[in-house]
């Protein structure tokens, strides 16, 4: 997503400017990056699709971190590529694809659609 690569390139440091962070020199603070330290782009992630109603429920489902949601909720709302839809949902609710906390369930769910592949370059 292009939108990705623009908030990375608002908020780390640009060596035209002097090394300045550019929504510094704009706004005058600092702004927070904690939200790029946390996934690395497509990624796989587990989401949360509805508040469970019963807490052995689960709602997890499987997809992709493609972005930051900006304008959505608050600083740490990512923007996520769902596995089974495709489609872009913000999601504030999101965790890692670990080995050491699988979700069984939501690994099952998932069906890799026709024609669709990986962008090039990208190992999981």
């Amino acid at each position: 997503c292009m939108s990705y690569v623009c908030f990375i390139l608002n908020h780390t440091a640009c060596k035209s400017i002097k090394w300045q962070i550019p929504l510094r020199v704009l706004t005058g603070i600092t702004p927070d990056i904690s939200p790029l330290l946390r996934f690395s782009f497509y990624q796989p992630v587990y989401y949360v699709e509805n508040e469970p109603s019963f807490p052995s429920d689960t709602r997890e489902k499987r997809g992709r971190f493609v972005g930051i949601a900006e304008h959505v909720g608050h600083v740490m709302t990512f923007r996520i590529l769902t596995d089974d839809t495709r489609q872009l949902i913000d999601r504030s609710m999101v965790r890692p694809v670990t080995p050491e906390a699988p979700n069984l369930r939501a690994d099952m769910d998932v069906a890799p659609l026709p024609g669709f592949a990986a962008p090039a370059g990208f190992t999981f």
